[in-house]
């Protein structure tokens, strides 16, 4: 074969392998094609030198995680069908029921007359079953003033107790409101029916709160609350919540200047990688730079929490790569809303892509930092914490073509 012919030939079967491993290893979400890279040098079948290979365990900064101090905000779940009371391990769940009874609605939604009586009033608490809850738990109840959906919910210790409910695995519980409360709530639910026009008049409010006070777990139903009314017949009128819990961290300061990540309090590991190590391969004194990222592979380990990860849980985790520092919680929900797949964690390694996230930064700009973000998220049990550590080991495929 002529020599020119040979090294032709030389030059596009390393190219094409290289090309292969890239396509290969891009999407893998698994360890496995890790050690592909370490196998396969470019350079040693690479006569122009177009390629070069990087292996790199130094490329971690530092980690921490976010909010950067305590910060409950993160730790705030609205709207939801359950809510989560009691204590485990580094965090406290501090439950919300809130009833709206808004004006306009009530004389469609609620068919009184005007010589109904109201007999009693109950507040009812069930055990959500799909969830493993500790063995007769007492749950207090608390009487407390209307907040905002915003607002964090905060415990009171001077609103009144309404009293005890108890939590089991297929437990239902309710506890009786007392006259002049049920009255109250009464008399709004049943406003409205002397014809006055009051659209304008804001909703009318009433609220519990389910304090930590439980060494254990518990996971409850969105509470309601039933009327029962003697009209003809005694009849029930049932008016349900919107429930709200806010996960409280008993060490966020210490948390914060590790990264970990928490499904329940929504903590997001934040690891900082140094570039300057990558510029050092990509750019050199020859003049060729090698700006082009065939395969880029990060490889680190996550250590759950043996308090926080029941046996049944499956938690998943997404990951966002950028040059800029973000510690805005909303700001960060909106980037990882974009990711549909996030990775399912089956074992404590993991190697994921980073290469269109990094050529991207490179091209761009040269920053000394990018920022790996991870948050776990669909645990079917609504916990998982998460440590991301060492070893971190970064392996590249670098090449002069763009």
């Amino acid at each position: 074969m002529a020599p020119r012919l040979r090294y032709h030939l030389t030059f596009f079967t390393t190219f094409l392998a290289v090309l292969m491993l890239s396509c290969t290893q891009e999407d893998s979400l698994t360890g496995a094609g890790s050690e592909i890279i370490n196998i396969h040098d470019p350079e040693l079948n690479d006569p122009d030198g177009n390629f070069r290979s990087l292996n790199s365990r130094n490329f971690i900064k530092g980690g921490f995680s976010l909010p950067l101090e305590s910060d409950s905000t993160f730790g705030h779940h609205f709207g939801k069908r359950e809510i989560m009371v009691g204590s485990i391990g580094n965090q406290n769940m501090l439950g919300y029921a809130g009833f709206y009874i808004p004006f306009r609605d009530t004389t469609k939604k609620y068919k009184f007359n005007n010589d109904d009586q109201l007999l009693s009033a109950y507040l009812h608490i069930n055990a959500d079953t799909s969830h493993e809850n500790e063995s007769s738990q007492t749950v207090q109840v608390y009487i407390s003033s209307p907040k905002s959906p915003n607002e964090l919910v905060r415990f009171n210790p001077e609103d009144p107790l309404l009293g005890t409910a108890t939590i089991a695995a297929e437990s239902k519980d309710s506890i009786r409101l007392p006259d002049d409360l049920a009255s109250a709530m009464y008399d709004i639910v049943t406003f409205n029916r002397s014809g006055v026009d009051s659209t304008d008049l804001p909703a009318q409010q009433f609220a519990f709160t389910f304090p930590d006070s439980s060494e254990s777990l518990n996971y409850i139903l969105a509470p309601y609350i039933t009327f029962n009314i003697l009209a003809k017949d005694t009849i029930q009128h049932t008016l349900r919540s919107i429930s709200e819990y806010t996960v409280y961290e008993k060490d966020g300061d210490s948390l914060s200047q590790q990264p970990v990540s928490s499904v329940s309090s929504r903590r997001i590991a934040v690891l900082e990688l140094d570039l300057n190590q990558i510029y050092d391969s990509v750019y050199n004194t020859s003049g060729t730079d090698f700006e082009g990222i065939l395969s880029g592979r990060f490889e680190f380990e996550g250590k759950p929490s043996t308090e926080l990860m029941r046996k049944d849980d499956n938690v998943s985790f997404r990951y966002i790569l950028m040059d800029t520092l973000i510690t805005n919680q909303n700001t960060l929900n909106n980037l990882f809303s974009n990711i549909t797949t996030p990775v399912v964690i089956k074992d404590k390694n993991f190697t994921i892509s980073i290469r269109a996230a990094l050529q991207n930064i490179i091209r761009s700009g040269r920053p000394d930092s990018a920022y790996l973000y991870i948050q776990t998220v669909g645990s079917k049990n609504h916990l998982g914490q998460i440590e991301w550590s060492t070893p971190y080991n970064f392996q590249a495929v670098l090449t002069t073509i763009r």
